[in-house]
């Protein structure tokens, strides 16, 4: 088990010049609704919800954004920036007189919201009900009259079951080839299964995409000799014990319906079992500029701190301007998101 980590950490400043700092162009808000079913929470009184979608640019050439990996290599606009897009899931007070100016940016778990499970009393378990965000519990976060702010910022994320998603470029050489690398995929199930996701691990499952073998034919060596090697273990601390070519090889099993893409799934004779850790190496093809997502973060930060509308002159649809606060919580991965964004730098906006 990973250690718990839990992170709250202050101040995501934002700058002045916005929205042209924040890279934030575009905001679309899809729907507005009562949230809660029209609860009311005193003294601040009902809330709405509104779910929609950021469009967002980052400049390559900035030295804040360096520290991105591959950020070098993502395709570029006419402007030459680097674009993304993602989900967006608001909740504020109806009133905007009645919002405490404090914006609560919750760092999603593997897609999936937190916030009110983790500051609320009393909210329905299961990751349905904390998604669905029909329940508010006790309504702590609420009767305090926080605005919420849940974001896509892990793009190997897959949309279904309400999971929230972020859209990032894939790098390439410069001459437009794929860029490759090797992969090493710890692979495990808890229960028999015939194939598997490329990134079928403990917490990921189906729920995140694995990067595409260059090649689905696991027995001719590459034109550097490279071959994929699968072995497996019982225990972490064992010898990998080499399963043979002729026993596996990429995509489905024959008669299996296809969950996947061929180069993303992978099958094994007589079937993976659980209680076993099976380790994959192979050679992988375009790697998604993942960084992105710690810019996201920041950019939407500035733009919702204070920025007044986006560049179509779509309204801020947050309370926004002096004295408008920004704090991010997360837990467990979030936490440790959260742990790099902060010593990555990307809590201070690009003019600084």
């Amino acid at each position: 088990m990973r250690p718990f980590v839990q992170a709250v950490a202050l101040a995501l400043l934002s700058a002045a010049s916005v929205p042209a700092q924040a890279r934030i162009t575009r905001i679309e808000i899809l729907s507005v609704a009562p949230a809660f079913g029209g609860a009311a929470f005193a003294p601040v009184g009902a809330y709405q919800r509104l779910i929609g979608r950021a469009h967002g640019e980052v400049d390559p050439e900035a030295p804040d954004n360096a520290v991105i990996q591959d950020i070098g290599l993502a395709p570029r606009n006419a402007r030459g920036m680097v674009e993304y897009e993602t989900d967006l899931d608001l909740l504020r007070p109806a009133d905007p007189a009645q919002a405490n100016h404090v914006l609560l940016f919750s760092v999603l778990n593997r897609g999936n919201k937190l916030a009110l499970p983790v500051f609320n009393a009393d909210i329905p378990a299961g990751l349905d009900a904390i998604n669905d965000v029909a329940d508010a519990g006790d309504g702590f976060l609420q009767r305090q009259g926080y605005s919420i702010v849940w974001f896509g910022w892990q793009a190997d994320v897959l949309a279904g079951d309400h999971r929230m998603t972020l859209s990032v470029p894939v790098a390439a050489n410069r001459d437009g080839t794929p860029l490759t690398g090797l992969v090493r995929s710890e692979l495990v199930t808890q229960a028999p299964a015939p194939s598997l996701p490329l990134s079928a691990g403990w917490f990921t499952g189906r729920s995140h995409a694995a990067y595409p073998t260059v090649s689905t034919d696991n027995a001719t060596p590459l034109p550097d000799g490279f071959l994929p090697s699968l072995t497996v273990r019982a225990k972490e601390a064992e010898p990998r014990v080499p399963i043979p070519a002729t026993d596996w090889h990429f995509g489905p099993c024959a008669g299996e319906a296809a969950s996947l893409a061929a180069d993303r799934m992978i099958c094994l004779a007589g079937g993976f079992q659980p209680g076993r850790l099976y380790e994959l190496i192979y050679r992988a093809r375009d790697p998604l500029v993942l960084g992105l997502g710690f810019a996201v973060t920041r950019d939407l930060a500035a733009f919702f701190k204070t920025a007044a509308a986006d560049d179509a002159g779509t309204a801020n649809p947050l309370v926004h301007g002096a004295g408008v606060k920004a704090i991010i919580a997360g837990t467990s991965q979030s936490g440790r998101m959260i742990r790099s964004f902060l010593q990555l730098g990307f809590n201070r906006a690009e003019a600084g």
